[in-house]
C-alpha cells in the first residue's frame, strides 16, 4: 500500500510538471504528452539511481552542502521581495480577500513588506 501511495504521488508530481510544458507552453507540439512524461520520468530515474548506488550517501551530502543553502535563501528572499514590493501588499491583500472572504490584518502586510525581507 505504501508503494502504491508513493507512486501515485510521484505520478501527480510528474503530471504537474509536464502539463504546463506540453499544454500551456506548447514546447513539444508534435510529441504526445505520454511520451514527454515517459522521457522525463526516465531522465529523473537515471538521475536518481545515482543516489541509490554505493556512493549515494556521498552524493546526498554534496547536494545538501552545496545545493540547498544559498539558493534556497535567494529564492525565499526573491519571493519576499516579489510579494512585498513588485506585486504589492495591497494586491496580495485583495487576492487573499477574494479567496477567503476576509482581508488579512495589517500585521501581515508589514511582515510581507519589511520584516520578512529583512530576516
Amino acid at each position: 500500500a505504501v508503494v502504491s501511495t508513493q507512486s501515485t504521488g510521484e505520478f501527480g508530481t510528474l503530471e504537474g510538471a509536464v502539463t504546463p510544458i506540453v499544454v500551456d507552453m506548447n514546447m513539444f507540439p508534435k510529441i504526445r504528452k505520454e511520451l514527454v512524461s515517459a522521457g522525463l520520468a526516465l531522465i529523473l530515474f537515471a538521475f536518481g539511481i545515482g543516489f541509490c548506488s554505493g556512493g549515494g550517501e556521498y552524493m546526498v551530502a554534496i547536494f545538501d552542502y552545496y545545493g540547498m543553502n544559498i539558493p534556497v535563501l535567494i529564492l525565499a528572499l526573491s519571493e519576499c521581495i516579489a510579494v512585498g514590493w513588485v506585486f504589492g501588499t495591497d494586491n496580495m491583500s485583495k487576492a487573499i480577500e477574494d479567496m477567503q472572504g476576509t482581508k488579512p490584518s495589517k500585521f501581515f502586510t508589514i511582515c510581507w513588506k519589511y520584516i520578512s525581507p529583512a530576516l
